[in-house]
């Protein structure tokens, strides 16, 4: 397959890359854990540099002369200057759990205990907190406009005291008794606000509260605020509005994720709608001068957002640090005029705001006549979310049903189903009502317009329905159709050749016969008792289903135990139109993730999206595949390949009917490609167009300018992914000696910028990204066949890289600081046809006996192409070059090791006006004429080739070897 590189839609949730770690005074922005920071235009602060070997860092502040602290997963605090270098370690210990900053840069630290350091790092010995919290430990902490110190979390005394939970010191430490809250939880958030009052959260039960300066509970803030789950964060407004933040899904019951705005008089502020902003956890706020909200929180076990809204909590679309993220989740279905409708955890696509529902146009741009009218609240956010938490049927009428975990579309409350008119408006006149606590798992259009729901619920409209109905265009009830229902949810629907539905989820009967988690319907929506999957077993799991155009069903279904040792295996079978396994179709691969999405083709072909990744039943792990395509027969089709596939698991498979796929899910890589997660695959042609695949270099590697040297040009329109290798130590195993043993590597682009680094691709344990480095190298190296590296001192790395040219330099970091390295390039890209190499180039020393300058090659496809190959010492002189090697001789071997061509002196050459006019095309500067140096112009075929550069009559110097495309 190859990628259709004119459907590219740009979907996101809105956010931006990294995490929300500190506001400084100055308005600059610390984010990603305190390792980057923002200007107030939003662009890098280059002038910042988070000190090295911190331990991880979980919050900070920041003193009004822009120093930094910082407290760590350690409990340790440190003291960093405001170019982020580290000027002192403040202690603190295993305990801490909250610091603040006073205004003179002094640092309270508490935890079990309470303490306050100086600037230095010394301890402030006039402050006095006596025996401090007793029967618990101090879980937030700050300061409020006076100096006084609020401190909450959970303890019974303070300093001898009684104080349940919340305290206030006097700013010597000793404990203010003019304050006194009897609160009941665990205060887990603190907030002073400029009146002197206090806004504060508790746990156990949730609550929010404010209370008067004397620590009194205040009346007028409202005797019910509170959260169905926890508060992370505060913080106030100008204006003297309360921002809170969590992991919630209503407040004072009214469904609200994540985010909510208080009033002054205690009463939510229902206006505010921060919509995309608070699809994750929300773990820190903080208001800028201008009232402009900044916010971060968790959208995944390892990742974070950061971004800005307006004060009336709208998205500020002028700020832009970071990256978008793709969505979590995401569903796809194409209507018959061939545009497609999305649903998910977005917010933005194509640059327009688009919560949660959009619709394109066939070739992927944003369909503008379609425009939702309110943003769909979903209800969960996190890893564990899956296709069924989307589901989407597109009308006849053009009308759009959506089905998931949703408790609201904008303020209008629907039980996880909603439908949307022809235009994006939500249709008020569809609103089924369900039993409490219901959900909607399976969503299906039939072609009169009714829409068939299955989930968990027992009540439709007030009738009675066992988790299966039908709705009619007004929304009311069919009740000739499955009437009966099931005994257990279900998961998945399918629509049968003849007009019914396959019905599949956990349940043991329908309509009260014995069916085990699969069933079907008639068309007039009448149990089928001909339709007997009898193979099935009690605890097959069938979470997805395909109806096939013979009258079967393919089903995607766990089965538990099924291999010793696992929990459960997840596989696919095609069943026959009685419900009988075909036996036709047996699977070749077993897999210990679960199938997330399933369609055939009209050829039979099986392709199918997982979460996590495979094992062949009696072969290798394969890491990172995460689509796969099966023939009729249930073998793996070798003709089927997408590289590494998507970096997360596949939601939706659509096949078009020129056999294109379309494949969504939360995935924002593809290949390697930095693409998602909505894209479009389409057969590859028969014919490989031939091109170069990779080039490698040997040569000498020295101090100063004795570096070798590789440079490339990538061609066409899209972004290719190469791997990049520095390879010393390993030679030995070459037979090669004299090789350096610590290369470091370094690529650039042609106007010299850094594209990326590498000194041990194997990384060690202080480099977070170590171990996704290593997988990456160690992959795409045995996927583009290239040996394996074994020293872990090797450099390498791989990147996905725009058309242009680049330069790759290997520098010595070891003993000896002289010595032969080999430097390589591989394209690793398998997908579009408009990415390719189009030459190499490589400088280094070279002269006779051992000293040869070598740069291999590969031309991959069925034709021949012609290829310029140039080795260039004398003519390096106008560049600058010292020390050019007088005469190379260039020599061309194939695979075999058979001489391919020879040349000494290019303009002694027959071919020298073809090699001049070939040069010109392909954008090569001139050689002189005449000139000792050297190149052929040459028709090879598929294969590998090595130009090997020396010195003629015993010169020894530096030389530039090229491999041009012939365009």
């Amino acid at each position: 397959m190859r990628l259709d590189s004119g459907f590219l839609p740009v979907i996101s949730d809105g956010r931006t890359g990294g995490s929300f770690t500190a506001l400084q005074p100055d308005g600059k922005i610390l984010a990603d854990d305190a390792r980057v920071r923002y200007n107030t235009d939003d662009s890098l602060d280059a002038t910042y540099s988070l000190a090295p070997n911190l331990p991880s860092v979980v919050s900070a502040v920041v003193a009004p002369d822009g120093k930094i602290v910082l407290w760590t997963d350690s409990g340790t605090a440190f003291l960093l200057r405001s170019d982020g270098s580290l000027e002192a370690n403040l202690g603190g210990g295993a305990q801490v759990s909250a610091i603040a900053m006073q205004t003179d840069g002094k640092v309270v630290m508490a935890g079990d205990s309470i303490v306050r350091v100086n600037r230095d790092g010394s301890r402030d010995r006039s402050f006095d907190p006596g025996t401090g919290p007793r029967n618990g430990s101090i879980r937030a902490v700050a300061v409020q406009a006076d100096g006084k110190i609020l401190v909450g979390g959970f303890f019974t005394q303070f300093d001898g005291t009684p104080y349940r939970g919340l305290a206030r010191l006097n700013p010597n430490g000793t404990v203010d008794t003019s304050f006194f809250a009897n609160q009941r939880g665990i205060i887990t958030c603190i907030q002073p606000l400029p009146s002197g009052k206090t806004v504060a959260f508790s746990s156990l039960p949730d609550a929010l509260f404010r209370l008067n300066a004397d620590g009194s509970p205040d009346v007028t803030f409202g005797t019910e605020t509170g959260s169905d789950e926890e508060i992370y964060a505060l913080a106030v407004q100008p204006d003297g509005h309360v921002l809170a933040g969590g992991g919630f899904t209503s407040f004072n019951g009214v469904p609200f994720l994540n985010l909510v705005r208080i009033k002054p008089d205690g009463t939510l502020d229902q206006s505010f709608m921060p919509g995309a902003a608070a699809l994750g956890t929300i773990t820190n706020l903080a208001v800028q001068p201008d009232g402009k909200i900044l916010l971060s929180g968790k959208t995944g076990p390892q990742s974070g957002a950061l971004l800005r809204l307006n004060a009336d909590g709208t998205p500020d679309p002028t700020f832009r640090a970071g990256q978008p993220k793709a969505p979590i989740f995401l569903t796809a279905a194409r209507q018959a005029d061939g545009r497609i409708v999305v649903a998910g955890g977005f917010t933005v696509i194509n640059e327009a705001t688009r919560p949660s529902l959009a619709r394109l146009l066939p070739d992927g741009t944003l369909d503008a006549s379609f425009r939702p009218s309110a943003p769909i609240l979903w209800r969960v956010f996190n890893s564990e979310v899956t296709a069924n938490s989307a589901k989407l049927a597109v009308l006849p009428n053009g009308a759009v049903v959506v089905g998931g975990t949703f408790t609201a579309v904008g303020t209008s409350p629907r039980p996880g189903i909603a439908r949307f008119s022809a235009n994006g408006a939500l249709d008020a006149s569809f609103n089924p009502t369900l039993s409490a606590g219901a959900t909607i798992d399976a969503l299906l259009a039939l072609p009169d317009g009714r829409v068939v729901i299955g989930g968990n619920f027992s009540l439709v409209n007030g009738v009675s329905r066992g988790n299966l109905a039908a709705l009619r265009a007004d929304g009311s009830l069919d009740p000739a159709f499955g009437a009966n229902g099931t005994n257990g949810p279900v998961r998945a629907f399918a629509l049968r050749a003849d007009g019914g539905v396959f019905v599949a989820g956990e349940f043991t009967t329908m309509a009260g016969q014995r069916r085990n988690n699969l069933a079907a319907l008639a068309a007039d929506g009448a149990f089928d008792p001909a339709f007997l999957p009898a193979q099935l077993a009690t605890n097959d799991r069938i979470r997805l289903l395909t109806g096939l155009a013979n009258g079967g069903v393919m089903v995607g279904f766990s089965r538990p135990d099924f291999i010793p040792g696992l929990q459960a295996t997840y596989t696919l079978r095609r069943l026959r139109a009685d419900g009988n396994f075909d036996p036709d179709f047996e699977l070749a691969l077993g897999a210990n993730a679960d199938i997330s999405a399933v369609t055939v083709d009209a050829l039979g072909r099986t392709l199918v999206g997982y979460t996590e990744w495979l094992r062949l039943q009696f072969g290798p792990v394969i890491q990172r595949h995460l689509m796969q395509r099966f023939t009729p027969s249930g073998t793996i089709d070798p003709a089927f390949s997408v590289g590494t596939g998507p970096s997360a698991p596949i939601t939706s498979l659509l096949v078009e009917p020129d056999g294109a796929v379309l494949v969504g899910g939360g995935f924002s890589h593809f290949d390697d490609l930095t693409i998602g997660p909505l894209l479009r695959l389409r057969p590859a042609a028969t014919s490989v167009a031939s091109r170069l695949l990779n080039i490698s270099t040997r040569g000498e590697t020295g101090p100063g300018g004795n570096v070798l040297t590789a440079g490339f040009v990538l061609g066409g329109t899209a972004h290719t992914s190469v791997l990049v290798r520095a390879t010393g130590p390993g030679l030995a195993a070459f037979g090669v000696g004299g090789a350096i043993t610590d290369p470091h590597l370094a690529l650039f682009r042609s106007d010299g910028t850094v594209v990326g680094t590498n000194d041990n691709w194997f990384g060690s344990a202080s480099e977070g990204s170590s171990s996704i480095n290593r997988a990456n190298v160690a992959a795409t190296g045995a996927r583009v066949g290239a040996f394996a590296l074994q020293s872990p001192l090797e450099a390498a790395f791989v990147a996905t890289l725009a058309p242009g040219a680049y330069t790759a330099q290997v520098f010595a970091n070891g003993t000896p600081t002289t010595g032969i390295t080999l430097v390589e390039v591989y394209d690793a890209s398998f997908l579009p046809s408009d990415r390719r190499l189009l030459n190499i180039s490589t400088r280094g020393m070279a002269g006779p006996g051992g000293r040869t300058l070598i740069a291999g090659f590969v031309v991959r496809g069925s034709t021949s192409p012609a290829v310029l190959i140039r080795a260039i010492g004398p003519g390096l002189a106008p560049f600058g070059v010292g020390g050019a090697l007088a005469d190379p001789l260039l020599t061309i071997v194939n695979s075999a090791g058979a001489t391919v061509a020879m040349n000494d002196d290019w303009s002694s050459s027959a071919d020298k006006p073809a090699i001049a006019a070939t040069a010109l095309r392909a954008g090569a500067f001139a050689l002189a004429d005449p000139s000792k140096d050297s190149a052929v112009l040459l028709t090879l075929p598929p294969g590998s080739y090595t130009a090997l550069v020396s010195g003629s009559a015993n010169t020894t110097g530096v030389a530039l070897v090229e491999v041009y495309e012939v365009p």
